[in-house]
């Protein structure tokens, strides 16, 4: 016997209680039975469901960069703060819209600033700016002869201050440009 099982939600209206009622309806299709519906009714304050959703928001922020998230769940907790002192969902609405719009604006550049470090790793060419090397073969910019190896790799070389650089000097590298790294004599305390 297969089952298949869907869940839908419906947001009813408010009553006069002002609370909202939110309906789950489990529908089983079975190959031996049509359509078995059961309904649960569960009454919640709105002001409750705002909360319920910005605490949600707040922690699916933990899994996500950029506080975009947590702003719109901070709005959802304002809205609810204001869900406590009048029912009017017009009001919650422009609360709600009002409160992200100003957070977007104000609150987020201030969380990147302080909270949301890029530290981007240089990579490729970057990554050897700064690293000292040692000469594989003399350096001299008049005959554009000179080698540098990294590694297993070699790269021609020039001198920054245009003078010679005989082997097994150790360097630092300047500036890449291509294959051709500018480098410098490399300064030993």
């Amino acid at each position: 016997m297969s089952s298949k099982k869907i869940f839908l939600i419906f947001i009813s209206p408010k009553n006069k209680n002002h609370t909202h009622k939110l309906s789950f309806i489990k529908k089983s299709i079975d190959n031996k039975t049509n359509v078995l519906y059961i309904l649960i009714m569960i009454k919640l304050p709105l002001w409750l469901i705002w909360f319920i959703a910005g605490l949600i928001l707040i922690v699916m922020e933990i899994f996500t960069p950029g506080f975009v998230i947590s702003l719109i769940g901070l709005a959802c907790l304002i809205t609810g703060i204001s869900a406590i002192i009048t029912n009017n969902i017009i009001i919650h609405i422009i609360v709600f819209s009002t409160s992200i719009i100003l957070m977007m604006f104000f609150l987020r550049p201030i969380f990147l600033k302080y909270f949301y470090k890029k530290n981007p790793k240089k990579s490729n060419v970057d990554a050897l700016i700064g690293k000292q090397v040692i000469v594989d073969s003399d350096i001299d910019n008049n005959k554009n002869k000179g080698y540098i190896k990294i590694g297993a790799d070699y790269f021609k070389a020039i001198s920054e201050d245009g003078s010679n650089i005989p082997k097994g000097t150790l360097v630092v590298i300047k500036k890449m440009e291509g294959i051709t790294a500018t480098v410098s004599k490399s300064v030993s305390l």
